[in-house]
Parts: C-alpha cells; structure tokens; sequence
C-alpha cells in the first residue's frame, strides 16, 4: 500500500472517525485535498468492507466564473468512481452582506448547512480535507491574532461529527500521491488572491519562514500543536471539576462560590473557568479577550464591594466569599418612601390577620424572592412557642409608636440595639451580615420615622 495512503488510515483508526458511522458525506471542491480525501475514504471503506456510505457534496459559491467547470469536474469524478453526488449553488457575497460577515465566513456556514443536511438525520460524519499545512496556517493565524492554549492546538482531527482524516499529511504529500495516481484536480484561483488573510499566510508569510528559518516551519507547528492539544485536555478535565466544585448558574447569572478557596487553584484553570462564565452568559466565543479574563481574576483577587462593568452588558463583582456575573442593571432599588404604612390601633385584638398587598422583589435570608402581600395578626400570648420559618417576624406590639412603617431602607437609617440607647446604623448592619451591595436596596425594613 503507498505510504501516505497507509498513513492517513492508521490515523483515522487511531482517532476512530468512521467507528459506527453509517454515511460519510465528503465535501468536494474539485482541489487536490478535496479529491484526495475522496479517493481515501472510497479505499478505507471498501479494504475494510464497511457498510458505509460514501456520498460528495459539492457547493458552488458563485464567486468564480469558472465554478461550473468546477462542478462539472466533480460530478464527473463521482460517476467514474461510483460515489453519490449532490451539488448546490450558493450566493455567498449576498449572505456576507444579509449576515454581516466576510464572505470567507458566510460561505463556510452555509457549507456546514448544507453539509448536515445531507447527513439525512444517520448516524453521519462530515469530512472535510485539511491537512497539515491548513493547520500550520490555523495555529500561526491563531497566535498573531491572540490565543490562549485552545488556539494552539488548532483543529481537532474530530470535532462531534466533523472529521479531518488528511491531517497527519502535508499538501505535498497530497499532490505527489494523486501524481503517481495520476488522478488531475482543479486549482481554485481565489486561493492564489491575497487579498484573504488566510492566503496572505499560505502565500506569503509561511514560505518566507521557510525560505528564511526552518525548511520544515509546517511540521514544527503541528508538533507544537499535537503538545498543546494533549496539555489542553488535562487542563480541560481540571476546569471542568472546577466549574461543578464552585461555580453555580442562574438563568442570566452566575456565582462562583467558596471564592477564597477556589483563589488557591492554579491561574490558568481559574481564567479558564472565567472563559466558561462569559461564554456561558455572552453566548460569545470570538470577542472574550485576555484583558477581560484578567480584569475578572483582578476582581476576584481584590477588596470585596468591587464591580467592573464587562462587554455584553454584563458585570462582574466581588461580594465577600462569592464572585458574582450578572446582567447589569438588573435590579432597580425602590423608590418608594414606604410599602405599607399601618397604625397600630388597625392590628385587631381579635387574632384576625389583615393583608396588605406588596407586590415587590425582596431580599429574605439570602435569597431574592416575590412578595405578594404582608399579613398583620395580633398573638396574645405565644407562651414561647415560635414559628421558626425565615418568612414570620414578632415585634412587641407595647413599643409601637402610633404608626409603623414597611419599607425599603433610606439614608441615616438606624436601630436601637441596647437599653441604654446605643444606637448603630443600619448599612453597618447590613455590612456585618455580609448582605451583598447589591441587595441591600431589596431588604425589607420595620420601621418607626427613621
């Protein structure tokens, strides 16, 4: 068997890409690694007399002028190897323009859709042809533009049903085994355009690097990036028990719990569990940066009461042992001077309770909650047996001054807490049973004038 062929077959094996898979849908642009892999898949399936079928999809961008030859090609090429065909034409400049994107990125979602149709809901790979000069360019573009260690690693010889079986061979060794095939392809002549970054990279940056540094600069970054992707997965598991040990989702919000604790863990599974937060609440991937990833670890490492405000109208702050991401401005404090205003001679002897409606968001015993109403009941005798929930509070009905207040709290508010008169005010209070800032706008208050 030739070399390369024998290759790329122990890597699909080792990396289990057609294991169960009942069709493969190869995409087939009519270029060198397109028709390659189609040759190889057809090949593995049939010397390994897998039920598995194999069919090419081939998109039409409606770029290019030549594209139908394109098509053609393809088409034909299927028919003479005996593979299914489906061809689909696309406008990929206008979706760019609908979708606000490049065409480069627009063109490559409307493949994927269209790739996951012709699946037909089987138990389906996609397979794609990047090798190992793409991954060289991934990682390279990954580095100037900023990553982190997910960056390095490039693309993932499988990703969920995406499979890319030509990774462990260069473009190189793609032509020379379709030369001694002597099987043609079509060249795409966008790929010779440099006005597409990733063609600048192809074109002109990593043949200088060769020319200039090191001959085999394609291979070294796969290497590194074989390393990366074995660091990252380690690393992967350790965020993973560190999100499910400390970190506790709301519907639009997010805590980080026992945060003096998790502070001990190693920075890099910290900033990765921080990754996972924003993603998480943004739902973005490409606009999270290491500046926002060290502005929360800032937060987290500094003086509880502090808030920066985050992009996607989000917000990160510290409140004692917990770091906190939440929506901004998604409280707002009450600005009423009271809730209900009572006077004590309306509390009836009788024991009959009496509703007041409230209708407002309150802070009870650590939790938020919604409070439809207050009841009012005289006890005349409890002869020491209380209630014992969170929710039912006793006052001394002989201390009330005419008129009682429930409210939200106010500036220069106080409580008298000894018989002597000592007074001490209530954000102190507040403060030293660790009600976060955020919060101390919904504790409800019992109050006579201030």
């Amino acid at each position: 068997m030739n070399e390369i062929i024998d290759k790329i077959y122990r890597y699909i094996e080792q990396n289990n890409m057609l294991t169960d898979c009942e069709r493969v849908v190869v995409g087939l642009s009519g270029g060198a690694d397109s028709v390659c892999l189609l040759m190889v898949l057809k090949g593995y399936i049939e010397r390994r007399r897998l039920q598995t079928e194999l069919c090419a999809v081939h998109v039409n961008h409606g770029i290019r002028q030549e594209a139908g030859d394109d098509e053609e090609f393809a088409r034909a090429l299927c028919e003479r190897m005996g593979v299914e065909f489906m061809a689909y034409h696309i406008d990929a400049a206008g979706l760019a323009k609908q979708l606000g994107m490049s065409v480069e990125e627009a063109g490559r979602k409307e493949r994927y859709r269209i790739f996951n149709e012709a699946c037909k809901g089987r138990n389906a790979r996609i397979a794609v042809a990047h090798h190992m000069d793409d991954q060289a360019e991934t990682v390279l573009m990954h580095l100037m533009r900023g990553t982190g260690l997910a960056g390095l690693v490039g693309m993932n010889p499988v990703n969920g049903d995406i499979i890319r079986p030509l990774l462990c061979v260069t473009r190189q060794d793609i032509e020379d085994f379709l030369k001694k095939e002597g099987q043609g392809f079509i060249t795409d002549s966008t790929n010779l355009d440099d006005d597409y970054t990733r063609n600048k990279v192809r074109n002109i940056l990593i043949p200088l690097m060769k020319d200039i540094f090191n001959p085999n600069v394609t291979q070294s970054l796969c290497a590194a990036s074989l390393d990366a992707a074995k660091i990252e997965s380690h690393i992967e598991k350790e965020t993973c028990q560190a999100i499910d040990e400390y970190v506790v989702y709301g519907k639009e919000d997010a805590v980080i719990e026992h945060l003096e604790e998790f502070l001990k863990l190693d920075i890099c599974i910290r900033e990765r569990v921080y990754r996972n937060v924003l993603f998480r609440l943004s739902g973005k991937h490409k606009n999270i940066y290491r500046v926002n990833i060290e502005a929360v670890d800032g937060i987290a490492c500094g003086d509880t009461g502090k808030v920066h405000d985050m992009p996607w109208s989000l917000c990160v702050k510290k409140i004692y042992d917990r770091l906190i991401f939440e929506r901004k401005n998604s409280y707002d404090a009450a600005t009423d001077d009271f809730l209900i205003k009572i006077n004590k001679n309306e509390i009836d002897y009788s024991g009959v309770k009496k509703e007041y409606p409230v209708g407002k968001n309150i802070y009870l015993n650590g939790k938020n909650a919604y409070l439809n109403s207050i009841n009012f009941q005289m006890v005349n005798n409890l002869n020491g047996k209380f209630s014992g929930n969170d929710y039912t509070k006793y006052f001394d009905y002989d201390k009330i001054e005419n008129t009682i207040h429930i409210r939200f709290r106010q500036n220069g508010d106080y409580f008298i807490f000894s018989s002597d008169g000592g007074r001490k005010k209530l954000k102190n209070e507040l403060i030293d049973r660790k009600v976060e800032p955020q919060n101390r706008d919904k504790v409800l208050i019992v109050a006579q004038n201030s």
